[in-house]
């Protein structure tokens, strides 16, 4: 409830701010006009204390309305970020280049959340080269994990940060572009290139959650699960909440994951439980992908 009852207020502070704003005007042109004179006397040494509060109203809706689709997103209520942010998405008198970039980045992220790639895909195709600031390198990175959900490794390639020094912005996204650069050489069977850029990720955020994901999926792929399997578990817990959050299907991947390792500990019947529990989450292409590889394992 408290999710849908922000963008309201949001809303209703633009609405107030507005009507009193046109209030304003017409208190002014009243000073203007034969009979209004005791009206002038006391409004115009007063004018800038009745501006107030319209201008407050309304630089206050213009502050939070850029906030209200993350706010929506971190929630988890996707069909209302994706509703209140596809009106917004083009820049207008009222509604700069900057706001609305943040809008159609919130609107393909909701998409994403609802499992709707292709049209997330449209949303942001080639905005990494042309939105403004940081949006860009954001659309970057969603572009980036689209293509590796589809598993699509042509495509994602050609997302990779050719020099990721020269960066100077967006450094939560440059991390997450890193580890899923990582995670593209894990699947390409790169190790070297893994290491090295695993380590730039972590250099610039060691504890950034899609980073820990990809360290985890590396370890399950390489590190003796028996030994490791208290560490591969944390990494996993640590990195589960956030990135369900931002991709919902990643849940059953990670279920099966968490199933692998349990299983290589000899926990068998343990296993096939989370297995099966993997298979009834929400899942995309590259999800039903690991449950296939992890259930022949398994199996």
């Amino acid at each position: 409830m408290k999710r849908l009852v922000y963008p309201k207020l949001v809303t209703l502070m633009g609405g107030i701010g507005l009507g009193l704003a046109l209030m304003y005007f017409v208190a002014i042109g009243l000073t203007f006009v034969s009979g209004w004179e005791d009206w002038s006397e006391y409004f115009v040494p007063r004018a800038l204390y009745f501006l107030l509060l319209p201008y407050t109203c309304l630089i206050v809706h213009v502050v939070l309305r850029n906030h209200v689709g993350r706010s929506l997103l971190k929630s988890g209520a996707y069909e209302e970020a994706v509703e209140y942010s596809q009106r917004r998405i083009k820049a207008s008198l009222v509604r700069g280049k900057r706001e609305s970039a943040n809008q159609r980045l919130v609107c393909a992220r909701g998409l994403v959340g609802l499992g709707d790639y292709e049209q997330a895909r449209e949303l942001l195709a080639d905005q990494h080269k042309k939105l403004p600031g940081s949006y860009a390198m954001e659309a970057r990175r969603w572009l980036f994990e689209l293509a590796l959900r589809d598993d699509d490794r042509e495509a994602a390639q050609k997302l990779v940060v050719d020099d990721p020094k020269s960066e100077k912005s967006a450094r939560g996204e440059l991390v997450a572009i890193l580890a899923c650069e990582a995670e593209l050489a894990l699947r390409n069977g790169e190790i070297d290139r893994y290491r090295d850029t695993i380590e730039a990720a972590m250099w610039k955020k060691a504890r950034h959650p899609r980073t820990l994901l990809c360290r985890a999926v590396a370890m399950v792929e390489f590190e003796d699960a028996e030994d490791k399997a208290d560490e591969i578990l944390d990494l996993l817990e640590l990195a589960q909440a956030s990135n369900e959050r931002e991709i919902p299907a990643r849940r059953g991947e990670l279920t099966a994951l968490r199933a692998l390792v349990i299983a290589r500990c000899g926990r068998r019947e343990e296993a096939a439980r989370l297995l099966d529990l993997a298979r009834r989450e929400p899942g995309d292409h590259w999800s039903k992908t690991v449950i296939a590889e992890v259930a022949e394992e398994i199996d």
